[in-house]
């Protein structure tokens, strides 16, 4: 519930929610960036593919301060899916998580899948 009062945008910190796939990540961050709206924050939704793929082409069209000005701009950036993956080269991953939870509160969710869970309960009645 604190999450919900986003004192963590005000005070410029980020949150980065981590777990397995089905977790409800997403779920809850988008309720987050929900409540930011309400709220009247600058907000911004993004997966990390379209993101990076905006990035990349400010490079080679030379309007990459440009797009990163527009990817900075809001106070709540939700960028979803595993950013990780996209990153490739392990030290630049390394160095960019670095940077991310240095003013981050980490939220790590364990549990089993809720997708995987409704996907058995569906097969389950056949």
């Amino acid at each position: 519930m604190e999450l919900a009062t986003l004192d963590f945008a005000t005070r410029k910190e980020g949150i980065i929610v981590a777990g397995n796939s089905g977790t409800g990540k997403s779920h809850l961050a988008k309720a987050l960036l929900l409540i930011g709206c309400q709220k009247n924050f600058r907000c911004r939704y993004v997966t990390a593919t379209a993101m990076l793929r905006e990035l990349f082409s400010g490079i080679a069209d030379n309007t990459l301060e440009q797009k990163l000005k527009f990817f900075l701009s809001p106070e709540i950036l939700l960028i979803d899916k595993e950013l990780g993956d996209y990153l490739g080269d392990p030290v630049i991953t390394a160095a960019t998580v670095d940077r991310m939870i240095h003013h981050s509160i980490i939220i790590n969710i364990e549990g089993p899948s809720w997708r995987l869970h409704e996907s058995k309960q569906l097969n389950a009645r056949d």
